[in-house]
């Protein structure tokens, strides 16, 4: 058999974009001042409707107190029309071959494309003149590889405390070049039966993801909206980009492939069932999985080269395990884990009990699935904070009647 299929998708604008520009969400809710009780009379003498300094009460420190001041809106070549909003195509192929009675055997291949990619752009600091270039010395940690202890450049902050305003729109309206992100796998499955119930299947995916959003090399002001590290809730930006956008870094954090074994969904899976006599039954699953992605953040760094005009920066990532390394690239060790059963068939009238022993991770495959990413406390980095779960030994039993 041959199966093929082409579609086109258009991202969602549901409940979250909505909720995104919704005024509501972008009241301001809080606010402070000082207040000088000078005759004592625990009560603020002045007018506090007035938000400027008046009577014992200096003044508000943020006079959009009560307001609805939006911070994102959506421009309208990204959310409405025919052919603007964001969409993927998606095409696949697969063949199907029976190769003995009982035995079958499936390869299909897999291609997504995005298009019309968006961006978050900076309106408050519209361009790279807003911002200082800065460079980080990246702790001394062996786990950094040759980064450790040297200056990672490519760093940028505003020179301005100002609480920016930014609009998604698609990233060739800037004319700065067209951000491209494309998937390509292949799945290999095949399963066989024979006897009395027994059976075996399982498949190998492999499969690989590019992205390019090296237009935005150099401009601190533009956010590419698809990446990871940065989400919008309530019309705040969180996060920023995970690659420094400096032009010294090249395209290594901008460009980015994974590896086909070791990408984002490359997994092998096996399931076996065989029944013996006397009503027994064995039966497992083994599968392997990539394990999770590295990152590496240090906070609260002592910027270099540049003057800033207030006192902190955004976290900054650091790159990992070797120079030029960014995220989708750098993976913890893979998953493996075996499940076994055994199970025990007794039937007495119309009544069946089923005996059951489970023991799952037999080999007790402790992998990390969290790790911190934080750098500069002393061993910390990459301390495991979530483990797979150990051996365990499940006893259970089945009644039907």
């Amino acid at each position: 058999a041959i199966k093929a299929a082409w579609g086109r998708y258009l991202y969602g604008q549901g409940g979250g974009a909505a909720r995104n520009v919704d005024p509501s969400t972008a009241i301001t809710t809080q606010a402070s001042r000082s207040w000088n009780d000078a005759n004592h009379n625990y009560v603020p003498d002045c007018n506090l409707a007035n938000f400027t300094a008046n009577g014992e009460c200096g003044a508000l420190n943020n006079t959009n107190f009560g307001q609805s001041t939006p911070l994102l809106s959506y421009s309208p070549n990204a959310s409405q029309g025919w052919f603007n909003r964001e969409y993927n195509y998606q095409t696949s192929i697969q063949l199907q071959q029976e190769l003995r009675p009982g035995v079958g055997l499936a390869v299909g291949y897999f291609h997504t494309s995005w298009g019309n990619l968006t961006v978050i752009q900076n309106l408050t600091d519209p361009t790279a003149a807003n911002f200082n270039n800065l460079c980080v010395t990246a702790p001394s940690d062996p786990l950094l590889g040759s980064v450790s202890g040297q200056q990672v450049c490519g760093y940028y902050a505003p020179k301005t405390f100002a609480a920016p305003t930014y609009q998604i729109g698609k990233a060739t309206d800037l004319g700065l070049g067209t951000p491209t992100e494309s998937y390509n796998g292949v799945d290999i499955g095949f399963n066989a039966r024979w006897g009395k119930g027994a059976l075996v299947q399982g498949g190998v995916s492999i499969g690989r993801e590019t992205v390019d959003f090296c237009y935005a090399n150099g401009h601190p002001e533009l956010s590419p909206a698809n990446i990871p590290g940065v989400f919008i809730y309530g019309g705040a930006i969180y996060g920023f980009p995970v690659y420094p956008q400096g032009t010294t870094n090249g395209t290594s954090y901008c460009h980015i492939t994974s590896s086909w074994w070791d990408g984002i969904g490359s997994q092998a899976k096996l399931q076996a069932v065989y029944p013996l006599p006397l009503d027994f039954q064995v039966s497992g699953t083994f599968k392997t999985l990539p394990g999770i992605p590295i990152t590496a953040t240090q906070y609260s760094f002592q910027p270099q080269g540049a003057t800033l005009q207030y006192g902190f920066l955004p976290a900054a990532l650091i790159p990992n395990a070797a120079a030029g390394a960014a995220i989708g690239t750098q993976f913890d060790s893979r998953l493996y884990e075996t499940d076994l059963r055994l199970t025990k068939a007794i039937k007495r009238g119309s009544t069946r009990i089923l005996g059951i022993v489970d023991l799952y991770n037999a080999f007790n495959n402790r992998v990390s699935q969290a790790n911190l990413g934080t750098i500069g406390t002393p061993g910390a980095f990459l301390t495991p904070t979530q483990l797979l779960g150990g051996r365990l030994l499940k006893l259970g039993a089945q009644v039907t009647f």
